[in-house]
């Protein structure tokens, strides 16, 4: 069962000394980083990871923007690809640019919930 939770906590992203304090105080159990990094060899999870191809990360991204997402912002949409398994670097933002322009225009000219205020001065 520990493997398994060393296998999650890999897959959240987390770096060794969040995963050696989450199996210490949530399992009770004590690993050196260097025999977690072994167990995490022994199942072939390296640090490196597979990003996901460009044509699956557009699909998805245009899959969501005929949804709500295209009221959110770039870092919202990075979020919910790693949250479906889509491992992609920092692409999102361009690929936002590039799928819709009118939306990443006006989501680059919101203001804040005080602009009201300056509007005064």
């Amino acid at each position: 069962m520990l493997h398994e939770w060393i296998k999650l906590y890999f897959h959240l992203g987390l770096p060794y000394k969040d995963r050696n304090a989450l199996l210490a105080f949530r399992h009770c159990c004590i690993v050196s980083e260097r025999h977690l990094k072994w167990i995490l060899k022994s199942y072939r999870l390296f640090g490196c990871k597979e990003y996901a191809s460009i044509d699956t990360v557009i699909t998805f991204i245009e899959e969501q923007l005929l949804t709500s997402g295209q009221l959110h912002s770039y870092r919202w949409m990075h979020y919910k690809c790693v949250e479906n398994g889509i491992l992609v670097r920092k692409d999102v933002y361009f690929l936002l640019k590039e799928l819709d322009p009118r939306g990443a225009e006006l989501r680059r000219t919101r203001r804040g919930p005080n602009y009201i205020w300056h509007l005064d001065s």
